[in-house]
């Protein structure tokens, strides 16, 4: 079980790498970002097949728990590393679109705003991951509403701007898709943190069942 949680650690943390690339500014963003990706889907492929073993074995009711939360916390890190990969193939489609926009520095601004705000949030995950701290799971809830509220306001403000330029659909269902996606990453890292706290729920009331253990 420890070992088992040490690498999603390890996975988490490559993660938080996959995700602060995507949202960086340097012209090498794309490769490493994929690199990570990749990184992220063999990771998560060798802690799959730990957990099924574990699974196999029996275990007492902190151990079951412990063994849940490792596998919603595998499932969660992973998926947002595979959903960096789609918002990178729609960045990257976005910006072949509105190559000569005058209107690309703000959707990148934009972009970089929200996208940074999502890193906060997943930092906060997967420190709270690390230490188990149902505390930062329930900050990381509160900003998750804020991160959301901001979404639908940049998304808001995108669609008023394609009206103006003569409506192009095929920029504003990029942005609207990209929007999309990052708000997914934030739900990824509320199971984290719902699992943090239904973990930490378990010990409570396995101490509270044999004080002595």
């Amino acid at each position: 079980l420890v070992v088992v949680d040490k690498a999603v650690g390890i996975l988490a943390e490559t993660t938080g790498d996959s995700v602060k690339s995507l949202f960086d500014t340097n012209p090498e963003t794309e490769k490493a970002t994929m690199i990570l990706i990749e990184r992220i889907k063999q990771y998560r492929d060798q802690i799959d097949n730990y957990i099924t073993k574990l699974s196999t074995k029996t275990h007492d009711t902190k151990e079951t728990a412990f063994v849940m939360l490792l596998t919603n916390a595998n499932t969660a890190f992973s998926e947002i590393g595979l959903l960096c990969e789609s918002i990178l193939s729609f960045s990257t489609e976005f910006v072949d679109i509105n190559a000569s926009d005058t209107l690309l520095n703000i959707y990148q601004n934009e972009m970089q705003v929200l996208g940074l705000s999502i890193y906060e949030i997943l930092e906060l995950t997967i420190v709270g991951y690390e230490k188990k701290d149902t505390t930062l799971s329930e900050t990381i809830q509160l900003y998750q509403e804020e991160v959301m509220r901001m979404s639908e306001l940049l998304k808001t403000r995108h669609l008023k701007r394609m009206h103006g330029e003569g409506g192009r659909i095929t920029s504003s269902t990029l942005y609207a898709d990209i929007c999309y996606t990052q708000e997914r990453l934030i739900d990824y890292c509320d199971i984290v943190a719902d699992s943090l706290i239904k973990y930490n729920q378990a010990i409570r009331k396995t101490a509270q069942a044999d004080p002595a253990r």
